[in-house]
């Protein structure tokens, strides 16, 4: 199963390689921080960088969530799972196919797509926002990302991802 562990922003791959050191790999499968890639321009330069997703939570997959939630104590950086005060909920299928959709295990960052403008609709030319244009609610060239809205974490949220806009196409009439 696949639970949130919500921490302090800014420090999830720090808290991500805690828990790995402090956690047995009996208990713990895959502690992830699911990322994006991005084109930001330096001094007249394109290069790729990554962010975040979801900013202030790391993916745990377990099946013995209470003692990784007993490990969790240790780690003297702010973390607790998500859940109610009487379990911990873990992450509903489509909200692990969404993340399993665009990355694999071991690369848990979804890639740059590219796309191109046909008069006022988006169309995605290549990367894994391909046939998912619906899904996108706002484009921000100058940033070159996106912003999708998906259901996470028990409600609707809009992330933000990689979409480089490469160039207009005609008008098809």
């Amino acid at each position: 199963m696949w639970y949130v562990v919500q921490t302090v922003a800014g420090r999830e791959f720090a808290v991500c390689r805690l828990i790995e050191s402090l956690v047995e790999d009996d208990v713990l499968q895959e502690c992830f921080v699911p990322r994006y890639q991005v084109e930001r321009k330096f001094h007249g330069q394109y290069r790729t960088l990554t962010r975040n997703l979801f900013p202030g939570y790391v993916i745990a997959v377990t099946n013995r969530v209470d003692e990784l939630n007993d490990r969790l104590i240790k780690i003297p950086t702010f973390t607790r799972m998500l859940g109610s005060e009487k379990s911990f909920i873990p992450l509903d299928r489509s909200e692990k196919a969404f993340i399993n959709a665009f990355t694999t295990e071991k690369h848990r960052t979804i890639s740059l797509s590219k796309a191109v403008y046909e008069g006022d609709k988006v169309v995605v030319t290549e990367g894994p926002m391909i046939n998912r244009e619906g899904w996108i609610t706002e484009v921000n060239r100058r940033k070159g990302t996106a912003r999708i809205e998906v259901d996470m974490f028990g409600r609707t949220i809009n992330v933000e991802i990689g979409l480089a806009i490469v160039g207009r196409r005609p008008e098809k009439k």
